[in-house]
């Protein structure tokens, strides 16, 4: 019997839909990674990580104003920053709602001592307003308009909201919103075992 079928050049939800891969298989595990950064909304002055980065890759010259926010927590916050940072910014504000130990963040800590560069642990985005972003501390509830030449959303994925089609399974950043990859794999391995002995059933 055939027990594994790749289809390449086919997009879930144009050339397949879960429907009809649930109809042809006993189980199906979505492993699709993550699709869409998480956004306050759209604003002036306001860009994605990815977006960022892929125009600073696209663009040698690109300048960054000298006034920069990050709202962090995603993996492309980093490297927003430190591009950023090359393309000229002279302030740099990384805005991040929790804890510094709980932030994706893979440079060195001595970065955080960088002239021109704040670390605002444990402040929330909340919204934008004119020139900048409305922000209030998680711990005394105080709010602040913190203003900016560019706002970069670098906060995190979207994950799914939910499977709840009989036979479908998910694993790894589509479910755990860009977690370590070791997460990923070991989400992978847990739910592999549960299709396991669901189909012993």
């Amino acid at each position: 019997a055939k027990r594994l079928s790749l289809h390449f050049g086919r997009a879930l939800g144009a050339e397949m839909s879960l429907d009809e891969l649930r109809r042809d298989h006993d189980a199906v595990l979505l492993a699709i990674g993550v699709w869409e950064e998480r956004s306050l909304g759209e604003a002036a002055g306001v860009v994605s990580g990815l977006s960022f980065l892929e125009s600073a890759k696209n663009d040698p010259e690109l300048r960054a104003p000298e006034r920069v926010v990050v709202l962090a927590g995603g993996d492309s916050a980093m490297d927003a920053a430190r591009v950023a940072q090359e393309r000229g910014a002279e302030e740099i504000f990384i805005v991040f709602a929790g804890p510094r130990s709980t932030m994706h963040w893979h440079l060195p800590e001595s970065w955080f001592t960088t002239p021109g560069v704040s670390a605002m642990m444990e402040w929330q985005p909340l919204g934008y307003e004119s020139g900048g972003v409305r922000i209030r501390h998680t711990r005394l509830g105080v709010e602040s308009v913190l203003r900016a030449g560019l706002i970069i959303e670098a906060m995190a994925l979207k994950r799914a909201d939910g499977i709840d089609i009989e036979g479908v399974y998910a694993a790894g950043a589509v479910v755990n919103g860009g977690a370590s990859v070791g997460q990923c794999v070991a989400d992978g391995v847990a739910v592999a075992e549960q299709i396991h002995d669901d189909l012993l059933r």
